[in-house]
């Protein structure tokens, strides 16, 4: 079948390789944070418009805003070499996390996951702060808020924010709440630059290595670290739970 993305998989990885599939039986499928929904003809699932026509006449099926995160992240965040890595890591890994946060926002976390580092595209990094420059593109692009806002808050974004003079700025984007931003937290503070797995205190460690001490990064996560700590305890503890 052919459609813009290819065959559907759920499953972050790949997806990464552009497979889009639809199959019986055709009721709500979730999978790693990922779902395929059957809908009534024209009805939109997030803000994605495409529709995919399955084969044999059933309802038409529509992939959710996390498909369309895929194609957009391929298009801004492939060319930046290993940072790729680093967001399909982060994508598997929100899809994990999928259960510590409300089952209408699982496809929304992970399409954020795939979406938090567009901003360092030379195409749309304006400000050189990339959860400000993507969250901006992503606004003026159509997005939901809510993938809006993740991305711009995603990580401590505020401290970095205040480092760089942008505080202003970035409060033009609502802080979302603390489940989405907790999880979107533990899977990107979690995975190294290449996409391997780490310890938080090991992730934050391999900042401050990388950025020099007069870098406004580094200057941020001085203040950010414990903070953020707290963060991906309260998503880990929200996993635990949820598979005791």
């Amino acid at each position: 079948m052919s459609t813009p993305f290819g065959t559907w998989v759920p499953s972050a990885s790949r997806l990464a390789d552009n497979a889009l599939r639809t199959e019986p039986p055709w009721s709500d499928r979730v999978t790693s944070g990922l779902c395929c929904r059957r809908l009534a003809p024209g009805q939109r699932a997030g803000s994605v418009v495409i529709v995919i026509r399955d084969v044999g006449g059933d309802p038409p099926v529509s992939p959710t805003v996390a498909v369309e995160a895929v194609r957009l992240a391929r298009q801004l965040v492939e060319p930046l070499g290993r940072r790729w890595s680093h967001v399909q890591a982060v994508a598997a890994r929100a899809g994990e996390l999928s259960s510590t946060v409300d089952p209408d926002e699982r496809d929304v976390l992970v399409a954020s996951a795939w979406l938090h580092d567009i901003g360092y595209s030379p195409e749309i990094g304006h400000t050189r702060f990339h959860p400000l420059d993507g969250a901006r593109y992503l606004s003026a692009s159509g997005w939901p808020p809510l993938v809006v806002n993740l991305v711009a808050h995603h990580s401590g974004a505020r401290f970095e924010a205040k480092e760089r003079g942008l505080s202003a700025d970035l409060s033009a984007f609502p802080l979302p709440g603390e489940p989405m931003l907790d999880a979107l937290a533990l899977a990107d503070l979690t995975t190294g630059p290449a996409g391997e797995r780490l310890t938080y205190d090991d992730r934050i460690a391999e900042i401050l290595r990388r950025y020099p001490e007069g870098d406004p990064v580094h200057q941020a996560w001085l203040t950010a670290a414990p903070v953020l700590r707290e963060s991906v305890q309260r998503a880990q503890a929200r996993l635990a739970a949820g598979s005791a």
